[in-house]
């Protein structure tokens, strides 16, 4: 490729040569077959004596397709300056396996009344300013690749790429979204390589991952300094697919808006500047950022990497409350090692959180009020709930709803589901009526101080799945009389002597801490 490049570029510059326009005729046809399909002017019977170049502009027009047909791509690359597609008429297709490549070394035009079935990648690999991307519509299917050296895009629409597991990749020259969408449902973002790259987002929304789609997927930007601007942009990262990451690598950079909604892990690296940044999912948050607004979601578990300081910067928000159905868990990666939230003026005040291994610099004033100290949190002035007695009722049902807890055995429920504060009772009045009722752990981190299944009836079965985290801040007793198919972690987490722990022949499934 880098030889090719430098061909590319010698002829370029050899005054001798002169782009060329090529006008398909006659219908469907293969691309190759410049002797019937190849005309020298719109609907002419004069062909050329050989395909397309990098130089040449192609066209197809109102004269191109009398009956509609299919354009087949029979070669490994074809190339062409300009691709333009104004006119067609009769819903013509270009066709591409996906072993066949499409490099454009100009602008690209697409219209609606096609269908763009290229299986393989495109490269767009301008060596001059000032191209244009307009897609119409239609997604492009594999990878994509702005890789001319020097060369300048701009969007005049949306460009997709709707495939599982293709990515978009920004190496070289200059590529502005000019306030139009940037979509990968299922696959990575990347502007990595040349230092002279540029890379603009006005005011667009790129969004990355989509629901449903079970791949990796991230946005991706290398630590080469290089020319971006992210404009008032906003990046979505979205992913719903268990066991898959999705990874947003800064690269050091200055951002506008992020929103993050991945339902697995969602991992955010570098020393990055946000205005906005939104986790509407739990995440794990890694270097050294600085926000003006940061929010964080009720029921979501966040770790900070260990030794790492997030600033909100002056004037600005950490929202980060919780409910009484759902705290917010903020904790560091590696346990005893420190994470820092920074702010150096104004009040940081939360509620309803649970903080583990997290100082509050800076000079600000931090509380957390109805919260629960993990351990190891300095800076920090916490307000905990009085301790409850609660007992489960209503039969089977989710930890996180409050209507199966109640202040009296067998009573109302209604009351704010377990703090770390809190005694959790099952017991005979909990309206285990039929055999086998569950109580769901539903949530990421769920909390009690003790907990007590004597009396139960009905074996009931306390379950949760491998993710969910069960904290324990006194003792636990089991019973015969119960199921246990929770899979999730157990954490005793007592900071006082003379806690018990009765398994009653319960087998725990997961890691006990």
């Amino acid at each position: 490729l880098h030889s090719f490049q430098l061909l590319l570029l010698s002829l370029l510059f050899n005054s001798e040569l002169q782009a060329l326009d090529y006008y398909w005729v006659g219908g469907s046809g293969l691309w190759s077959d410049h002797n019937n399909h190849w005309a020298t002017t719109s609907g002419g019977a004069v062909f050329h004596d050989q395909v397309p170049t990098s130089m040449d502009n192609v066209y197809f027009d109102v004269n191109s397709f009398p009956a509609g047909g299919t354009v087949t791509v029979d070669q490994t690359i074809i190339y062409c300056m300009d691709m333009d597609w104004t006119g067609a008429s009769n819903m013509p297709i270009l066709e591409a396996p996906s072993d066949r490549q499409v490099w454009i070394y100009g602008s690209l035009m697409l219209i609606s009344g096609m269908i763009w079935d290229v299986q393989g990648d495109v490269h767009f690999r301008a060596f001059q300013l000032g191209k244009t991307i307009t897609s119409a519509g239609k997604k492009f299917l594999r990878y994509v690749y702005f890789d001319g050296i020097d060369g300048g895009w701009t969007l005049l629409d949306a460009i997709h790429l709707s495939n599982n597991g293709y990515n978009l990749y920004h190496f070289d020259g200059s590529l502005n979204t000019n306030g139009q969408d940037v979509k990968i449902d299922g696959g990575y973002f990347i502007s990595n390589g040349s230092a002279n790259r540029s890379l603009n987002f006005s005011n667009s929304n790129i969004y990355i991952g989509l629901a449903g789609m079970c791949d990796y997927t991230g946005f991706q930007i290398g630590y080469t300094p290089f020319n971006f601007d992210a404009g008032t942009s906003t990046i979505h990262m979205n992913s719903n697919c268990p066991y898959q990451y999705s990874n947003f690598q800064g690269g050091n950079q200055t951002y506008y808006n992020l929103i993050c909604d991945a339902s697995t892990s969602m991992y955010l690296e570098g020393n990055n500047n946000f205005h906005s940044a939104t986790f509407l999912r739990g995440a794990q948050i890694y270097g050294n950022n600085h926000f003006d607004n940061l929010t964080f979601t009720p029921g979501q578990i966040y770790e900070l990497g260990g030794g790492s300081t997030q600033t909100i910067n002056p004037g600005g928000s950490f929202n980060s409350n919780g409910t009484c159905m759902d705290f917010v868990s903020i904790i560091s990666n590696s346990g005893g090692m420190t994470a820092q939230i920074e702010k150096t003026t104004g009040v940081i005040n939360l509620s309803y959180v649970v903080l583990q291994d997290i100082h509050g610099i800076g000079g600000a004033t931090f509380n957390a009020t109805n919260s629960a100290d993990l351990g190891n949190n300095i800076g920090w002035t916490f307000s905990p709930t009085a301790t409850r007695n609660l007992y489960w009722v209503g039969g089977g049902g989710d930890w996180n709803a409050p209507n199966h807890w109640s202040l009296i055995s067998g009573g109302l429920g209604g009351e704010c589901i377990p703090t770390p504060f809190d005694n959790v009772f099952f017991d005979q009045n909990s309206g285990f009526s039929q055999f086998g009722e569950q109580v769901n752990i539903n949530m990421p981190i769920a909390f009690c101080q003790d907990m007590d299944w004597t009396g139960v009836i009905n074996t009931p079965d306390l379950i949760g799945t491998n993710e969910k985290k069960l904290f324990i801040f006194g003792s636990l007793k089991f019973v015969s009389n119960m199921g246990l198919s929770y899979s999730g972690d157990v954490h005793f987490m007592a900071h006082q002597l003379g806690k018990t722990i009765t398994s009653a022949g319960k087998k725990f499934l997961r890691y006990v801490y």
